[in-house]
């Protein structure tokens, strides 16, 4: 059985997502999100290199090099569920409300 693919989530930093938020393009991805999810990241150097993955925006997927002090931390998974970056239902306070 062949090994689902890794993604990550680099979240971004309040003035990371300052400046980020003034492209057309990725304003769409971020105007409700602090995080891209990336096919694949590489943090030699004196930017982060990430192959974002867009869906959310119409954009299948972009390149994309970041100064290293936008990044707030990275997470990585083999499942999107696992992250928990698609198809997220608030949990907290869920079970109160069929208790009552």
């Amino acid at each position: 059985m062949p090994k689902p693919n890794k993604r990550y989530g680099v979240f971004l930093t309040e003035a990371g997502l300052t400046a980020l938020r003034g492209s057309k393009i990725l304003s769409l991805f971020l105007k409700e999100n602090d995080f891209f999810i990336c096919y694949a990241i590489d943090p030699s150097g004196n930017y982060l290199h990430m192959n974002l993955d867009l869906k959310l925006a119409n954009v299948h997927e972009m390149e994309l090099s970041i100064p290293h002090h936008y990044v707030l931390g990275i997470t990585h998974g083999y499942q999107d569920k696992t992250l928990g970056f698609y198809n997220a239902e608030p949990t907290v306070g869920k079970d109160e409300e069929e208790h009552h």
